[in-house]
């Protein structure tokens, strides 16, 4: 999938985070560059995640860096990560405080992936997570209608093929790492 289509998938995962968290007035992120949140309410802001690969492996990928500059959890400033383990019509969401996130990724396996491989990040175990698992109403699947996203029956949506991942706040770099952390197996 490329650039335009991933943006567009992560969109609509942003749209569906929103509705989730507040009935009060949303503030999208200035411009399609900026790093330090999705969406914000008059008290939070997030920042949203849609991996369709964690069912799979049963992990999350949490970006720190691309192409040698920090990103996705190193760049954000979201006090709130939302992030959706989508599989196949099911939806699995979870919404974790930055701050813990982070702590929770201490000590994870570092790999790369995404971008064509010009993106690391931390492999955290679903199972870690799972303390922040919301409930989701069902089924609940993101497609654009009118310019905002609603809950349609499976049967008619097409589910795009590849997540879109932005970046998060500057953190601190995988242990012995120096300035550009290095992939673990």
């Amino acid at each position: 999938m490329g650039f335009h289509k991933d943006l567009e998938f992560g969109r609509r995962y942003e749209e569906l985070a929103a509705s989730m968290v507040s009935s009060s007035p949303i503030e999208w992120s200035p411009n399609k560059a900026f790093k330090a949140w999705d969406f914000r309410t008059p008290t939070t802001t997030y920042e949203v995640k849609a991996d369709r690969l964690a069912h799979r492996y049963g992990n999350a990928f949490i970006e720190f860096e691309c192409s040698s500059l920090a990103s996705g959890i190193c760049s954000s400033e979201a006090d709130m990560w939302i992030y959706f383990v989508i599989r196949g019509e099911e939806l699995d969401a979870y919404c974790i405080p930055r701050l813990e996130l982070l702590e929770l990724c201490k000590g994870c396996v570092v790999k790369s992936g995404g971008d064509n491989y010009r993106s690391r990040g931390y492999i955290v175990p679903l199972i870690r997570l799972k303390k922040f698992l919301v409930s989701l109403p069902a089924p609940l699947v993101p497609t654009r209608r009118d310019n905002r996203t609603t809950a349609v029956p499976p049967e008619e949506h097409h589910r795009p093929s590849a997540p879109h991942s932005q970046p998060e706040p500057a953190v601190p770099r995988p242990e012995g790492s120096g300035s550009s952390p290095s992939a673990e197996s």
